[in-house]
This record gives C-alpha cells, structure tokens and sequence, in this order.
C-alpha cells in the first residue's frame, strides 16, 4: 500500500486538531501537514506537495474555492476534497467546478474518510506499479 502525504486546511484550531486525530489513525498515510488559512496551505504545498488536500470551504482571506481553484492549476496537481459545514447542492456544485474531487460534510468525515484514504492510497500504489 503507498503512503500518502495530506495537507488538511481549516481555520478552525479545534477542528484541526480532531481531524488531524482522525487521519492519523488511518493505514495508508504517511504524513499529515496542517494549515490555517488559504495562504498557508498554498505555501505548504508548493514546500511539500502533498498528494492529498482537505480544505475548508469557508475561511478568512483566501476560500477554500480559490485554494482549490489555484492547486488543481498548478503542475501536477494534489487530488482535492472540499470540507463544509453548509452541505448544499451549490456548494458542491461549486467546489466540482473549481476542480475538487469531492465536498463532504464536515460531520460525515469520520465515516467518510477512512474509505477515501483507502481508495487514494490504493491508487497511488497502482500507479507506483505501472511506472
């Protein structure tokens, strides 16, 4: 099984913490970095890209659509997952839109989760094996 690498980005300490919790129980990961703010997770995934990002919708400064918006157009991109309180069809429809793969609610992320890890780990390690 690949190990991945997740950037998971909230403004929200709290939620960081307990999300960070989660993932780490999780087979299959490797390294979980944390940022705060749109700013500092596009900082932390041009110094380390990861292969995984979890982002908050609504944040300060820079939303969770513009670091979704800007990661899917960089050079070989992050697969990303949008994270929102406000589960809606617009929401989603507008995360989709800006290249997200996925928008959960943040309150279904523990029985979400651990399937998605699952499934972007064993894709990675088929990949490793084509290559």
């Amino acid at each position: 099984m690949s190990h991945l690498n997740i950037l998971l980005v909230d403004d929200n300490p709290q939620f960081l913490k307990v999300a960070r919790q989660l993932i780490a129980a999780l087979p299959g990961v490797d390294r979980i970095d944390c940022a705060n703010s749109g700013g500092d997770a596009l900082a932390r995934a041009a110094k380390s890209p990861p292969d995984l990002v979890l982002t908050d919708i609504q944040m300060p400064s820079m939303n969770g659509f513009e670091v979704i918006r800007t990661l899917r157009a960089r050079d070989a991109p992050p697969r990303v997952v949008a994270m929102t309180v406000h589960d809606s069809p617009q929401y989603r429809a507008a995360a989709l839109r800006m290249g997200a793969e996925d928008c959960i609610a943040k309150h279904d992320l523990a029985m979400l989760l651990p399937e998605m890890i699952a499934s972007l780990a064993g894709s990675a390690a088929e990949s490793e094996l084509r290559t």
